[in-house]
């Protein structure tokens, strides 16, 4: 997918400064806390602020990119959700600085975990499996899309 604004930051640039931001919070934090404390940390410009996520109305490209980074550093184990929208460190990464994360590490470790779970499980059509696929906030979109196509293969 190209991007719309070539300054617009990737999730593996954004893994280091989410972690930041929720040690800056304390440690936890929600959705909108830590876009805002990425935002006030990283002083991005209006343009990138501004950047809609394609085929959205109402999220930017930035809080696209921040959901996977949040993703990944929970599937590495750095963050936990257990509640909806509410993240915070793990307490094996209670004490680890951002800066001693390895972006392109976790990348990789995540991407080695979903390469051995596909060739482990069969597909099995059942979009509740595919814990890695999407990020957190993605998945009600993918459940009620999977709906309207099963009804729409109903009809036919």
């Amino acid at each position: 997918m190209s991007k719309l604004n070539k300054n617009t930051p990737t999730y593996t640039t954004l893994i280091i400064p989410t972690f930041k931001a929720l040690k800056d919070l304390g440690g936890s934090g929600t959705n909108n806390e830590i876009y805002e404390k990425v935002i006030e940390n990283e002083n991005y410009s209006k343009e990138v602020l501004e950047e809609a996520h394609l085929g959205s109305e109402t999220q930017t490209e930035l809080q696209y990119q921040l959901a996977w980074a949040r993703t990944y550093l929970k599937g590495y184990g750095a963050i936990v959700n257990n509640k909806r929208c509410v993240w915070a460190i793990s307490s094996a990464y209670s004490k680890i600085e951002p800066t001693s994360l390895n972006p392109t590490e976790i990348i990789a470790s995540i991407h080695n975990k979903n390469k051995n779970k596909i060739d482990e499980v069969p597909y099995d059509n059942d979009p509740t499996n595919d814990e890695e696929e999407f990020p957190e906030e993605q998945k009600p979109w993918r459940i009620k899309l999977s709906k309207i196509l099963q009804l729409m293969l109903a009809i036919f």
